[in-house]
């Protein structure tokens, strides 16, 4: 059974109360009738398909539990069902910054002021596929070499770090764009200077968010080159740009999901270990357009 973690719980939290708060607002009583208007509520508020899935399966496993305990005699979200975008896939449904953004930030003058921790923490999302959270935990240990290809290990070996799932540890070869651009040397760098993390962030508040200060950092960074909030990629959007080019480049999906820590029912084989395997992910990984220019 996998770790429940604080921002769990802070979001069936937010999630539930939502719904609470409606209710109490509309003074109307809890009711499958209720339920159903609360979720055309949500679709009407403008929020996406996915995440109006997110708020009614909160609610259908709280009061399941409820039905459950007899708190309640039946689970009013029982029969309630998410919207469904008609002909719209799901990797078409999510935010992704298109490669033309991603070259915009690039070479933009405010990207390039910013300090190395900075630009590293951003490529390492855009080439690699990472979590913001997973790149911004890095330790120097997590830059290794494995059959002669530099690598980083993802995982929640050091004091502190945290993974989302299970299929998050993983072992995934660098861009040939991070190496050409000085990132191993950065990262001896970090080595010789003694520090143990890669970047200097730090777990904030009490869900231990360690991508907090860099994502509010990156969101006054894309303002401040014309990206206007509520309308613009996030941090996270990042690894759904990487996903969607390394299918568009026909990468297998096993593959994809080995890279980006996902789960996949056709994986069968072990992890990694034989050159075969890193070699495969390093091929695939390079299948990501290089989209820098005019380096500094």
């Amino acid at each position: 059974m996998e770790k429940v973690t604080p921002l769990t719980l802070t979001q069936l939290n937010q999630r539930c109360t939502n719904f609470l708060d409606y209710l109490t607002k509309q003074n109307v009583s809890l009711s499958a009738k209720a339920a159903n208007t609360y979720r055309d509520h949500l679709i009407e508020t403008g929020l996406s398909a996915k995440t109006v899935k997110e708020y009614i399966a909160a609610n259908k496993q709280f009061f399941d539990y409820c039905e459950r305990i007899e708190l309640i005699e039946k689970n009013v979200f029982k029969a309630i069902k998410a919207p469904k975008t008609r002909g719209t896939k799901a990797s078409q449904q999510r935010d992704r910054w298109q490669l033309k953004e991603i070259k915009r930030l690039l070479s933009s003058s405010e990207f390039r002021k910013k300090d190395a921790q900075f630009q590293w923490t951003t490529k390492l999302q855009i080439y690699q596929g990472c979590r913001p959270s997973e790149v911004c935990q890095l330790t120097t240990h997590n830059i290794q070499m494995i059959d002669g290809v530099p690598c980083i290990s993802i995982s929640d070996s050091e004091a502190g770090q945290r993974l989302k799932t299970t299929n998050a540890f993983r072992i995934v070869p660098l861009h040939s764009q991070l190496i050409k651009g000085g990132f191993l040397e950065y990262v001896q760098e970090r080595r010789e200077q003694k520090q143990k993390q890669l970047f200097n962030y730090k777990p904030h508040g009490e869900n231990k968010d360690w991508s907090f200060r860099y994502r509010t950092n990156l969101g006054k960074l894309q303002t401040a080159i014309g990206m206007k909030p509520n309308a613009r990629p996030t941090a996270y959007s990042f690894r759904h740009t990487f996903i969607d080019e390394l299918k568009i480049a026909d990468i297998p999906e096993h593959v994809v999901a080995e890279i980006v820590g996902h789960a996949h029912p056709n994986i069968t084989y072990g992890r990694y270990g034989k050159q075969a395997q890193i070699q495969q992910l390093h091929d695939a990984v390079n299948k990501f357009p290089c989209l820098e220019v005019n380096d500094a």
